[in-house]
């Protein structure tokens, strides 16, 4: 027989936007406490509706496995005497373990007999277990946020109000705090607001479909998506869906039912954005398209109930949607007769933080900082240029009615105004770009002036707010900082810029510096703390990508923090880890590293050589070093560690033929000299020392 069980965790209802990473986390939890109480299943489903989480497991065992636990006792010689009778030593062992001593088992070691106890754990039933691990479950998963209710001491991401539990058709019983578990849910809230009983796991579905609950949101999300393309089609129009959008709107109703609205079309004249922005992120409706691109004044609302009263809703959300439009049209009116100037002034009214001045204030230091990253990328003076007018006017939208009234519009309504007010549509898109990318997954401006002007904003942002000390800690970051670090690398990395990271951070300072901004501290201390977040940021990144943790330190703590380089360096590890001859040349880097731990660089003195090997061994390492000096300088690590794996068989005849520690104090520390340049030489491409 198959088993089953079901959790179902009846709440008020769940932010949509935190749904998809609550469900990763209880399926990882439930995940964890099956193997912990060493109970097998086939799959673990975790779905759910606004006012419900279900944890149902599938194909799990009647029993959990049975653990066995050998237990390494006293030898033999302790354990009984002369005569062959137990000693105190042997009885308490076995009395601690509950256990006869007949049952405990003589086994050879290399140290002679010793006895052993094989333990056998009794095998609980799954159906009891669960009783200790829905609770637990329950209250051990991580949540994006908490919150108590009441009077109870219970922490959980919404009150809780009910607690459905089966497994197979039996009851699971638990009490967690004032609620207990039985096998009862409710219906949806408006069309069937009372309790069901459930009477097994594989009825459950089927019972909230007849209580009007889809309970399994990819079911949901097919109904919106088959009755939006059934809509679209009889009308003739044209959905360009956001998956996003949809996600959300799944996770938002328990019952769909898509229908058809329209607006006004004397609002069709503003421009595209600011339709589109209140639609979906503020009404969480589907705009649509005709067919020739141009946006309709149709669009897609999905109610959350069946077919009754569609005309009402209809009606009310048309209502909602024209007070958002005409707010629009006469903030977009009132924001045109403007001019860019004006709103570069207003700017100075908008605080950043007290320390670190206003928006005015940080537009100049973007300017400036921005002049320098385009030099240093040996940009032409007309692309400079470009660079500094749209730098100058990026921020003017942040004081205009529509950011303030929809603030998903920033630099979107910088680049329309700056279209509007006779600038050509590339300074428009470089305005309109440059807060890319505002995430961890979104994409990146499509221009290089883009990319340059979101760079310098982000490399101001940390280097402001590290030079105030407010420093991200634990999992609170105010600012978005850690955001930002991630952006300054995605951005790096597409623009393929061949520079250490603290470089940039100093242009930044020194831009404060002019600017009579004080941060504190002002020097090395913060670049160090800057770099180690960065290093943190980094690391991270890479980690996700699949890579090795010992090649990651290996590259990121033994090279520049320039991103080119340690990608190049990433990818030849990670070509030849398994290489015979990267085992052999860590095995001589090791050799030299191992004795050369307080030694300084300093210059050899070939006089003092007495022995062959060391004499081959300092050729070599000149002939590899001038190889891999010209592989370095063309950036290609590849090359380099084909000349360094040169040295690795000198190395061994010099440790083999040659006493490093001479009783002779000018031979010993030239000879450590030798091997002191050997390993830097070899820590040109990593680290290889490197423990953490």
């Amino acid at each position: 027989m198959v088993n089953n069980s079901i959790l179902e965790i009846g709440t008020e209802e769940i932010p949509a936007k935190l749904v998809n990473q609550i469900h990763i986390n209880f399926t990882d939890k439930a995940k964890e406490l099956l193997n912990e109480y060493r109970i097998d299943f086939n799959q673990i489903e975790v779905y759910g509706a606004p006012r419900r989480i279900a944890v149902e497991l599938k194909g799990i065992s009647e029993y959990q496995k049975q653990e066995v636990n050998e237990i390494k006792g006293p030898p033999k010689n302790i354990a009984f005497d002369e005569e062959g009778n137990p000693t105190k030593a042997i009885k308490g062992f076995a009395k601690g373990l509950n256990i006869d001593i007949s049952e405990l088992e003589e086994r050879e070691t290399e140290r002679g007999i010793y006895l052993y106890a094989v333990v056998e754990s009794d095998q609980k039933k799954t159906k009891e277990l669960l009783q200790e691990i829905y609770p637990r479950l329950i209250t051990e998963v991580k949540l994006p946020i908490t919150m108590r209710w009441g009077k109870h001491d219970l922490k959980f991401i919404r009150p809780i109000h009910w607690f459905l539990a089966l497994y197979n058709n039996q009851k699971i019983k638990f009490e967690l705090k004032h609620l207990k578990s039985n096998n009862k849910t409710k219906g949806h809230r408006f069309l069937a607001n009372k309790q069901f009983v459930v009477n097994s796991v594989k009825d459950y579905k089927k019972v909230l479909r007849n209580a009007y609950v889809i309970v399994d949101p990819e079911e949901r999300k097919e109904i919106i998506k088959k009755e939006i393309d059934s809509i679209i089609k009889e009308n003739n129009l044209k959905l360009n869906l956001d998956y996003k959008l949809l996600t959300e709107v799944t996770h938002l109703v328990e019952y769909p039912r898509p229908f058809l609205a329209s607006f006004d079309k004397k609002y069709l004249r503003l421009p595209e954005p600011v339709i589109v922005t209140p639609l979906k992120e503020h009404q969480k409706y589907f705009p649509l398209w005709n067919n020739d691109g141009k946006l309709s004044n149709k669009f897609i609302v999905v109610k959350d109930g069946g077919k009754e009263y569609i005309k009402k809703v209809r009606i009310g959300n048309e209502k909602v949607l024209k007070a958002r439009l005409e707010d629009a049209d006469f903030y977009f009116k009132r924001d045109i007769e403007v001019g860019l100037d004006v709103f570069l002034k207003k700017l100075k009214g908008l605080i950043l933080r007290e320390e670190l001045g206003n928006m005015y204030d940080k537009t100049l230091r973007n300017v400036k900082l921005s002049k320098k990253i385009a030099i240093n990328l040996n940009l032409d003076n007309k692309e400079i240029n470009k660079i500094e007018k749209a730098a100058k006017y990026a921020k003017v939208d942040l004081v205009s009615q529509m950011v303030r009234e929809f603030p998903e519009l920033q630099g979107v309504m910088g680049g329309i105004y700056a279209k509007k007010h006779g600038f050509d549509q590339e300074i428009a898109n470089i305005i309109q770009e440059h807060y890319l990318p505002d995430s961890a997954d979104s994409k990146l401006p499509t221009t290089k002036a883009a990319k340059i002007i979101s760079l310098s904003d982000k490399i101001d942002t940390l280097t402001g707010f590290f030079g105030i000390d407010l420093i991200p800690t634990g999992s609170q970051d105010p600012y978005g900082l850690r955001r930002a670090a991630i952006g300054i690398y995605r951005l790096i990395d597409d623009l393929n810029y061949e520079i250490e990271i603290e470089k940039l951070f100093e242009l930044s300072l020194d831009v404060y510096k002019s600017s009579g901004k004080k941060l504190k501290p002002v020097n090395q201390e913060l670049i160090d703390k800057i770099h180690d977040f960065m290093l943190d940021r980094i690391q991270y990144i890479f980690k996700d990508e699949g890579y090795d943790v010992d090649i990651i330190r290996t590259v990121i703590y033994g090279l520049p923090l320039s991103v080119p380089l340690i990608k190049r360096a990433l990818r030849l590890f990670d070509d030849i880890k398994e290489e015979e001859s990267f085992k052999e040349f860590l095995t001589a880097f090791n050799r030299v590293d191992s004795i050369i731990k307080d030694v300084k660089i300093n210059n050899i003195n070939q006089d003092l050589f007495q022995k062959m090997e060391e004499k081959q061994l300092f050729e070599r390492y000149k002939v590899v070093k001038h190889e891999v000096d010209k592989h370095i300088q063309n950036k290609d690590l590849d090359k380099a560690y084909q000349s360094l794996i040169k040295i690795i068989e000198p190395i061994h005849d010099f440790f083999e033929e040659v006493r490093v520690m001479s009783k002779d104090k000018k031979i010993k520390e030239n000879r450590l000299t030798l091997l002191k340049n050997i390993q830097q030489l070899m820590k040109r491409i990593g680290d290889f020392s490197f423990k953490q």
